[in-house]
């Protein structure tokens, strides 16, 4: 790992798992949750890029706040996490380390959940190995170390700039089509993006 990353260091996958699988879950959506439907709702309208209709595959989406976001557009989605929320009818578990889905089946591939990866080239390649020749990847990352945001007790990997995210995210043969701040629920990046062997317009 460059300088530019940082990696919590586990015993092994299985102390991995069970780490993550740790996190309190909550038994209903709240506020956060409230307010995360709806900025990602925002922020993919705005884009413009996401049909509906299209497919959605939603990593590490807990309590489904971002699945229901596509939903609200019409978009068929659905969300894997490690330990999905108790009544989320949108979630089911998964380990975006192996996704369950075969290769080229997904229009859309949504994540705000890079930081909790294992190892993050396996997930990049999980989620270029799902998505459809013409899908899209949105990425909403937190700031960086140096941005003014360290790393919580579930955070398994962590960059030192958003740009360093960007170049690594790029460098995976990933193109930026769109790119910019945001403040709610959280601060952060949307970054949205696709395969550059696509020669498709985006879903």
């Amino acid at each position: 790992m460059t300088s530019s990353f940082r990696q919590r260091s586990y015993d092994s996958y299985a102390d991995y798992l069970k780490h993550q699988a740790s996190k309190p879950t909550m038994s209903d959506m709240g506020e956060h949750d409230r307010l995360l439907r709806r900025s990602v709702s925002n922020r993919v309208t705005a884009d413009g890029l996401v049909p509906p209709g299209a497919t959605v595959l939603c990593l590490g989406a807990r309590s489904g706040a971002e699945v229901l976001a596509f939903l609200d557009r019409g978009c068929f989605a659905v969300g894997i996490d490690l330990n999905p929320g108790a009544h989320s009818s949108s979630v089911l578990y998964g380990d975006f380390q192996k996704i369950q889905w075969p290769a080229a089946s997904v229009d859309v591939v949504f994540t705000n959940s890079l930081d909790h990866a294992f190892d993050i080239n396996v997930v990049l390649g999980e989620i270029i190995r799902v998505l459809s020749p013409s899908g899209i990847v949105i990425v909403e990352a937190v700031r960086g170390i140096a941005e003014g945001h360290p790393p919580g007790v579930y955070e398994s990997f962590y960059w030192h700039t958003t740009d360093d995210l960007v170049s690594l995210l790029t460098s995976q043969g990933l193109n930026v089509l769109k790119r910019y701040p945001f403040d709610e629920p959280w601060n952060g990046e949307h970054i949205v993006l696709q395969p550059m062997s696509s020669t498709k317009p985006p879903v």
